[in-house]
């Protein structure tokens, strides 16, 4: 049971980290400095990244994850997210994957809250709990950076809030509880 757990878990880092690398604007970073397609150089923003696994009891499962924005210079924001849900009930998991429209990095430094559009869904995910995202839905969801090393207290992450076509942004406080990455990464940068 714990191989077919781990099996399932590398699968479903490897097919997270993959989409993100797939989906990352083509720049090359150096020295805090971003240069676009056509060289000129140009001051990178705020931006936060990461990937991992979350036990989420309410799923009777984990979610992995992966996600990646950053601010432009002219204050949009472009990146992407994926996620895959794998549960032992047959009424909720699947793998969504979208855009991140918005960002907003909290004064603490350490805290992003994001927005974005679902672009893909495979599976039906949440028919228990009243929903079944679909393409063209807004989601949400907070991270925190708490550093790395053996003396930071762990990254946390929130788990996915669907708003379905319910209009929000990321400057509001949705209260979304923050739990602990099991395993993974999360980095903000202000």
């Amino acid at each position: 049971m714990r191989t077919k757990k781990f099996t399932m878990f590398a699968l479903a880092m490897a097919t997270g980290l993959l989409f993100t690398l797939g989906s990352c604007n083509k720049e090359n970073t150096l020295n805090n400095e971003v240069k676009s397609s056509d060289g000129a150089l140009k001051a990178s923003g705020p931006s936060a990244n990461g990937q991992g696994t979350l036990s989420v009891p309410y799923l009777e499962g984990f979610s992995t994850f992966s996600f990646h924005a950053r601010q432009k210079a002219d204050g949009s924001v472009s990146g992407s997210w994926s996620s895959n849900w794998q549960s032992s009930n047959p009424g909720l998991g699947g793998q969504f994957s979208g855009i991140i429209d918005c960002m907003e990095i909290l004064p603490d430094g350490i805290t992003a809250r994001m927005t974005g559009i679902v672009t893909h869904v495979n599976g039906d995910c949440c028919p228990v709990f009243g929903f079944t995202p679909e393409v063209g839905g807004l989601i949400a969801f907070i991270v925190q950076d708490n550093g790395e090393g053996q003396n930071s207290s762990g990254d946390l992450f929130s788990d996915w809030g669907y708003f379905g076509d319910n209009e929000t942004t990321c400057s509001v406080d949705w209260g979304f509880a923050l739990y602990p990455i099991d395993n993974g990464n999360i980095q903000v940068k202000p």
